[in-house]
């Protein structure tokens, strides 16, 4: 072989050949890589796929979840102004109905920031010395119109005058989220129990509803974004950010959540928080 490099063109040249006895191999693995190549490539294309039809999803869930309760403050709010309510006490309880329906827009768009926040790592974690036995208490006060619309009601039990450093504001979405769980799926007129207590250096929050529970099998799937398990006989539905968001801001403050039988036979979930030191 005679190559000749012109003048002021090249200095050097790097030539490669293959024996003839090694092709096949080299075309082989040429083959393979490819082949690999082209798998990853669908992978992608199925992943992305999938991405746009949960994206599609959650928006469509998230309209629904956010028209409903929206209509009905429209339509209560103008019933009222119109003068058409028969008595005060009847004026009373659509008052009480917009205020439930506002305070169900309000979980549902901190569940929406939160998770946006978690998917970003831009959590914070922010403590305070903060009374969690409190804590607990207005968190049941606030979910209470929640569970009478649903003829339930929750029971706490959450000695005060506990203080502990965490993050009350995250503290608060997780028991809401928790308790707005549980009256949800628990099924009418069922008791909702919650505890908290400080043990062994640690907080611990339970909550147990009386509905069909868990199936062992998909305890795990709870925590997943989007995930909506359809148990409780009614086919309760959601956005499925309430437990992810649960997840979320626990794993923040370095604690766990899982999921077990309640003593009734529905579901309990028990969130265990370290204290330093």
């Amino acid at each position: 072989v005679e190559v000749a490099l012109p003048a002021g063109r090249a200095s050097a040249l790097v030539a490669a050949s293959t024996p003839l006895g090694r092709e096949p191999l080299v075309l082989g693995a040429e083959l393979a890589r490819r082949g690999a190549l082209a798998l990853a490539a669908l992978a992608a294309v199925r992943r992305q796929r999938e991405l746009s039809r949960t994206r599609a999803l959650f928006v469509a869930t998230v309209s629904h979840e956010l028209r409903t309760p929206l209509a009905h403050v429209t339509a209560l709010s103008e019933t009222m102004l119109l003068g058409r309510a028969e008595s005060p006490e009847q004026a009373r309880r659509w008052l009480h109905a917009i205020h439930r329906e506002g305070r169900r827009l309000t979980t549902l768009t901190e569940n929406l920031l939160l998770h946006v926040r978690g998917e970003q790592q831009a959590l914070r974690v922010v403590p305070r010395r903060t009374d969690v036995g409190e804590l607990a208490h207005e968190v049941a006060a606030l979910v209470a119109p929640m569970a009478q619309a649903r003829s339930a009601r929750v029971a706490v039990d959450a000695p005060a005058g506990c203080e502990v450093p965490l993050d009350p504001d995250l503290m608060r979405q997780v028991l809401l989220n928790l308790l707005d769980n549980a009256i949800k799926f628990g099924g009418e007129g069922q008791t909702v129990r919650l505890a908290a207590a400080v043990e062994r250096r640690a907080v611990v929050l339970v909550v147990d509803d009386e509905g069909p529970g868990i199936p062992a099998a998909q305890r795990d799937r709870v925590w997943a974004p989007f995930a909506r398990l359809e148990t409780a006989a009614d086919g309760a539905a959601g956005t499925g950010l309430g437990l992810s968001v649960v997840h979320q801001l626990v794993a923040a403050h370095g604690g766990t959540a899982r999921v077990a039988d309640a003593p009734s036979g529905g579901a309990r979930f028990v969130v265990r928080l370290p204290l330093g030191g």
